[in-house]
């Protein structure tokens, strides 16, 4: 019995020793910084665009709708964390985004939901292979990003 005491002190001790070191050794966490902020936000908007945009030769042509459930997807899950790119402090000097991101937050954050249900919307579509619903959804869905970046994107960014 004390040696089973023993044993399990001494892994005990073995473990909060090993736990010392690895945080010792580990460099400190490296936070994003404003910039580097408008840098991600500014290439998953690119992204979003590519995207959507890739669907529309599906939509022209009456393609078959399924085989984009995937990237549909991830478009509505990317559009669900847009409010998340806009934190305060990120209006700096690259940053294509209006002040009033942050002055009228609950608009933009209504545009955004707008954006991620009609996102949501299409994505259901590809998964039923609902070509018309696709079609629709589609046009929504860029009719959403028309919306907020006509009020929230600077004229200079096109």
């Amino acid at each position: 019995m004390r040696v089973m005491m023993a044993a399990g002190a001494a892994a005990i001790l073995l473990t909060a020793a090993a736990s010392q070191l690895a945080a010792k050794a580990r460099p400190a966490p490296q936070y994003l910084g404003a910039a580097d902020v408008v840098a991600a936000r500014k290439a998953g908007m690119g992204l979003a665009a590519g995207v959507l945009g890739s669907f529309k030769g599906a939509v022209d042509s009456g393609a078959e709708v399924k085989p984009l459930a995937f990237p549909s997807r991830q478009l509505a899950k990317f559009a669900a964390t847009v409010p998340s790119l806009f934190p305060a402090g990120t209006a700096v000097a690259g940053s294509e985004a209006k002040p009033g991101i942050w002055t009228d937050r609950a608009d933009f954050e209504a545009k955004a939901a707008a954006f991620a249900a009609a996102a949501t919307r299409l994505n259901a579509a590809a998964q039923a292979g609902d070509k018309g619903a696709f079609a629709a959804a589609w046009k929504e869905t860029g009719g959403t990003c028309k919306a907020c970046h006509d009020a929230y994107r600077a004229e200079s960014a096109h």
